[in-house]
């Protein structure tokens, strides 16, 4: 199982409509989160390691969705911020 941290160069503000926006200083470049992305993203508290069935297992029991859903929503959000060195995969 894949565990990841977020850099420390990735900063994430909450809006006032329940999504955020993760600002990454080196390459200034900012990228929005859902509602749900936020909340997984809040997971990251400091220098937390998530592995990502802990972060499917936090979806399911936040939004009632299924094992299969939460696992696909999972994997997008963590490809996606690994690809843009939001978070980084750990050994």
């Amino acid at each position: 199982m894949t565990r990841y941290r977020r850099r420390p160069e990735a900063l994430c503000t909450a809006l006032p409509d329940g999504t955020g926006v993760v600002l990454h200083l080196d390459k200034r470049c900012y990228y929005p989160l859902s509602k749900s992305g936020l909340f997984l993203w809040a997971l990251f508290d400091g220098d937390a390691v998530v592995d990502s069935a802990a972060l499917a297992k936090a979806l399911v029991a936040r939004y009632g969705i299924t094992d299969d859903v939460a696992a696909k929503d999972v994997d997008a959000f963590v490809n996606r911020l690994v690809a843009e060195a939001i978070l980084t995969p750990e050994a």
